[in-house]
């Protein structure tokens, strides 16, 4: 039985090293039996224990993926309270879930709490609120050009992006952010989108000033009456003199 746990054993901490494959999903935990047990969508098999975990405060915290050759920060994230779901009256036990793998883990709105119906957490599991930005959408986001210079010289002065949907009606957000997932400019919040249209960056960010020279994120979340959803992401470069 998948949710019987009570065979579980807490065999010696795991020292083994391993190769992570794409795709590939571990957890590590100094309390194997009590977190599969507390969690019935385990996967016992991806649930390694360690003797040793540092802490990790539940109201905010910093984690880094360091690589071992050279010590070099392969990715990051900092989490705090606030990104759990706002409808959520106690957080405690609830896992806080990245949601695309396709997006920056620095991102905020790319984490949200693990899903109610899956237990709140899913250890060695995919994810409960996982999404793959895939290419079967109902529509596309395009760049008129891939790089611009709002340097007012009259070439390329504004970033022109460009979306076309299957049908009227789908309300848009749109945000940029920097290389590194942070957010530089709220393009737009809620509006009204056509079957076809563009959407203008002019380099400003958002406190009125110009953005660094650097590739940005641009990030388009749609979704319609239904409650259907979908996100996409493009990448440009903001050009200049240096």
């Amino acid at each position: 039985d998948a949710d019987d746990h009570s065979n579980i054993s807490e065999t010696e901490p795991d020292t083994e090293k391993r190769i992570l494959f794409d795709g590939d999903i571990w957890c590590y935990t100094e309390d194997k039996r009590g977190l599969a047990g507390a969690y019935p969508r385990s996967a016992e098999k991806n649930i390694f224990r360690l003797e040793y975990l540092p802490s990790l405060p539940s109201d905010h915290g910093i984690l880094m993926l360091r690589s071992s050759f050279d010590a070099s920060v392969v990715d990051s994230m900092k989490y705090s309270q606030e990104m759990h779901n706002a409808m959520l009256k106690e957080t405690k036990g609830v896992s806080l879930e990245r949601i695309s793998p396709a997006l920056p883990s620095v991102m905020e709105e790319n984490w949200t709490s693990a899903a109610e119906t899956a237990g709140f957490a899913t250890p060695g599991f995919i994810n409960s609120q996982y999404d793959q930005i895939t290419n079967k959408q109902s529509g596309e986001i395009t760049l008129e050009h891939k790089m611009f210079s709002p340097n007012s010289d009259g070439d390329r002065d504004v970033l022109v992006i460009n979306y076309r949907m299957d049908q009227a009606g789908y309300i848009g957000n749109v945000r940029i952010y920097d290389r590194n997932g942070r957010e530089v400019r709220e393009l737009h919040n809620n509006v009204l989108m056509e079957t076809e249209g563009s959407f203008i960056w002019d380099g400003i960010n958002n406190d009125a000033g110009k953005a660094a020279i650097g590739i940005y994120l641009i990030y388009v979340e749609v979704f319609d009456a239904r409650g259907k959803v979908e996100k996409y992401k493009v990448t440009a470069v903001l050009g200049g003199r240096l």
